[in-house]
């Protein structure tokens, strides 16, 4: 996956892993539960970059990620089914204004998985930060934050940066400061290259 170029090269990759009959393959499906860094990886490499292109081809953007939810729900990983949902909520939030499509996919991946995943419920708490909901967000990033630690996974220090803004704007300076030094122990375990995946 790391060594993947572009998003047509993660897409192809994941397709001859599906099409493979070869058993020790389910053990590379099981990596994904077991290091969901993997799944954000995957989910980064198809969408990150375009967002730096001008000319953005977001459609393109949103097939990829349907195609992999589909290899995804086909061999029943979770992780990464969610983390394709999350990217695709990111995109109509953040870059097609459009938060009601954002929740549409939060949702559809929560129908798709059967759960409320940790990265659906990562990225409902931003959606309520970006309405100043911060209460609702706040909530929501406390219930998962055990789950990212447990995980270590690298974006838990985004995590505590944005329920440290939350808390802040609450006036909770106490959970503030605490969550400001979860987040700068977390940062300093997380090198610079899983920062930017993260």
């Amino acid at each position: 996956i790391l060594r993947c170029q572009n998003p047509s090269e993660v897409v192809q990759l994941l397709k001859t892993w599906n099409e493979s009959t070869d058993d020790a393959l389910s053990e590379v499906w099981s990596s994904f539960e077991n290091e969901t860094d993997l799944s954000t990886s995957v989910a980064n490499k198809i969408w990150l970059k375009e967002a730096n292109n001008i000319n953005a081809d977001w459609n393109k953007c949103l097939e990829n990620f349907d195609l992999i939810i589909d290899i995804a729900a086909r061999n029943q990983v979770a992780s990464l089914i969610g983390a394709c949902y999350e990217s695709k909520a990111v995109i109509y939030q953040e870059y097609l204004n459009d938060t009601d499509q954002a929740l549409q996919q939060l949702a559809e991946g929560e129908e798709k998985i059967t759960y409320a995943h940790k990265f659906l419920k990562y990225y409902r708490a931003r959606i309520y930060q970006f309405q100043k909901q911060y209460e609702e967000a706040l909530v929501i990033f406390r219930q998962i934050s055990a789950d990212y630690e447990k995980d270590k996974h690298t974006g838990r220090f985004l995590l505590y940066r944005y329920a440290n803004h939350c808390a802040a704007h609450l006036g909770n300076w106490g959970e503030a400061a605490e969550l400001a030094i979860k987040g700068k122990d977390s940062l300093l375990l997380t090198t610079e290259s899983d920062q930017i995946l993260a």
